[in-house]
Parts: C-alpha cells; structure tokens; sequence
C-alpha cells in the first residue's frame, strides 16, 4: 500500500528534546536498542524486533509506539534490532525532510500510520517472546522539489533480504532467536525461504 503525502508540515519536535522527554516519562523502557555483536539476553516475556528502512530522503524520526526508534538518519538503508515486550506493537509515527541540514522552519512530511483510511492495521505486527519478529521494511520514495516535492511509503516484506544480511553478519543472532514475519497481513515467504535454504 502506498502514502501519498502531498502538503508539507512547519512544526516538528526537535529529536533530542523528544528523546529526553520520552525518557523522562518512562516510555523508554518497553524498547531497548540491541548490539548484536554482544550477548542479548530476554526476559521470559520479551522478544527481539528489527527496524528495516529504505529511504531516498532524511529521516527525521520513525516512532514505534510512539518512542523514536530512528532519528537524524541520512538516505539510504537502516537496519537495527530492539528488544521489546511481546505481544502487538505499531510503527506510529514517519517525519522526513527533503533538507540537507533542516532548521525548525524546515518543511517536513508526516505519516501517522494509524490515520491511514481503511487501513487500521497498516503498521502493526507483534512480537513473539524469543524470537526475532520482522514486521517488514518501511521503504520513502520522493519525487519533484519545493511545493512539487511528492512522498510515499511503503510496507514491503523483504524478509529473505533481511534474513541474508544478518546470516552474513550476525549469524549467531539466527541462531539463537529464531526469524520470523509479523507483520498485519499473514505471508509464508519466509517459511518457504527457509524450507528452501534448509533443503540445499
């Protein structure tokens, strides 16, 4: 499903503050950003989440349950891994920004993934205790500048992608906590990728 976003928004949090006032508030403490070269260890009732980007602009921030979970980050692909409390979470929250150094005057798009017509799942997925839930990869794509600038997101199950950068990198991590497709919409791809993957 794709977001057309055609009217620019003047005001946006500034991230630092947004950070500290998330932190102060306690929300902080359902998502905790994982190294995985370190030893991750899970309470009985957590599992592990990857954030898996595409963008062809700035991100300004993505919230996940209303927490930033990417702030700042230049174009191009991001990958990290957090650990969450299972059960239902949602991405809420996309701010971009076609500048290369924005001011608080900066023009900045917005997707509230709950406000999405006909689409109240658009964004959610869950996380399984001990597993590593993949919800998919938000892809931006923009075209045009100034009042003609145009954006639209994406949710696409790139799970065999996903799969095969942490296989390559952090293969133990695969081992330890088994990969799995979460996102609102069921898709056995990444059952039959493994099957097939395990078959060779």
């Amino acid at each position: 499903m794709a977001i057309p976003l055609l009217r620019p928004v003047q005001r946006a949090p500034h991230a630092l503050a947004l950070l500290v006032a998330l932190a102060a508030s306690g929300a902080c403490t359902t998502l905790e950003l994982v190294d995985p070269s370190e030893p991750i260890a899970l309470a009985p009732d957590e599992g592990l989440v990857i954030v898996h980007v595409a963008s062809d602009v700035r991100i300004e921030r993505l919230d996940m349950d209303g927490v930033p979970v990417l702030v700042n980050v230049t174009k191009g692909m991001s990958f990290r891994i957090f650990k969450a409390r299972a059960g239902e979470h949602r991405f809420s929250q996309l701010v971009v920004t076609p500048a290369a150094n924005p001011g608080p005057r900066s023009p900045r798009w917005y997707v509230r993934f709950e406000r999405i017509p006909g689409s109240a799942q658009y964004g959610t997925f869950r996380v399984e205790p001990g597993r590593l839930a993949y919800p998919g990869q938000i892809v931006v794509e923009t075209a045009g500048q100034g009042r003609h600038f145009r954006m639209q997101a994406t949710i696409r199950n790139r799970s065999a992608v996903a799969w095969m950068h942490l296989r390559r990198v952090h293969a133990h991590l695969l081992d330890a906590f088994p990969m799995v497709y979460t996102g609102p919409v069921p898709d056995d791809f990444l059952d039959r990728y493994l099957d097939r993957e395990a078959a060779r």
